[in-house]
Parts: C-alpha cells; sequence; structure tokens
C-alpha cells in the first residue's frame, strides 16, 4: 500500500519527463555543463592529484567557479558571444584553490609549534 503514491508519481512523471515542451534531459545537461563541471571537477582533480589542502581551500576555489560562471554569463559571453565558459571557470577554481592552498600552508609555516611546554602552571 506505501509503494502505490510512488507508482502513482513516477507514471506521472515519465510522461512530464519527456514531453517536448519540458525536456528534462536538456535541463540536466545545461546544469551539468554551466555549473556543475567549472564547481566540482577542479577540487577533484587536485585531489585526486594528491593536493592534501583544508576544506576551505575547496570551498574557496567552488566559490571562485561559481563566481567565474555567473562573471562569464554576465560579461564575457556578450563580448564573446560564446557560451562555453566551462574550462576557463574550472581553471579559475583550481587557480584560486592553489592560491589559497599556498597562502594558508605559509601563514601557517611563519607560527613556532607550541607542544605547551612553555606554559606556566
Amino acid at each position: 500500500m506505501t509503494h502505490l503514491p510512488i507508482l502513482i508519481v513516477a507514471i506521472l512523471a515519465i510522461p512530464l519527463a519527456l514531453s517536448s515542451s519540458y525536456y528534462i534531459v536538456e535541463k540536466v545537461a545545461l546544469f551539468y555543463n554551466r555549473w556543475y563541471v567549472p564547481v566540482v571537477v577542479a577540487p577533484f582533480v587536485l585531489a585526486v592529484l594528491g593536493l592534501r589542502s583544508a576544506p576551505h581551500t575547496a570551498l574557496a576555489g567552488m566559490a571562485a567557479g561559481a563566481l567565474a560562471v555567473l562573471a562569464w554569463r554576465k560579461w564575457i559571453f556578450p563580448l564573446l558571444g560564446t557560451n562555453d565558459g566551462v574550462f576557463p571557470c574550472m581553471v579559475v577554481n583550481g587557480l584560486v584553490m592553489l592560491v589559497v592552498h599556498r597562502l594558508w600552508t605559509r601563514s601557517k609555516e611563519g607560527k613556532e609549534p607550541d607542544d605547551g611546554a612553555s606554559k606556566p602552571m
């Protein structure tokens, strides 16, 4: 009895997804090209290549990738007339991640290690 609502929703969703007025596959492909690749692929590739970094580094890169996508659509698309900003936005994401990672590790290197031995009791 609990599977009946799921079956009804699925039966109603299939014609909606395949109708020509609302073609969902095109929208998913557009989302994948416009947002997923520039935001997620660069952190994934850098992690596979062995970049060990803090979570804030990945988040900074992802935010930069998303902002690069928005900037591409707002300013560069009208100038160049090309809608394919996937690779440049992904490069921006990766470069921001590398810069934040490098700056973060340098700021940590400058500090002396605190082992707690010099603290008064």
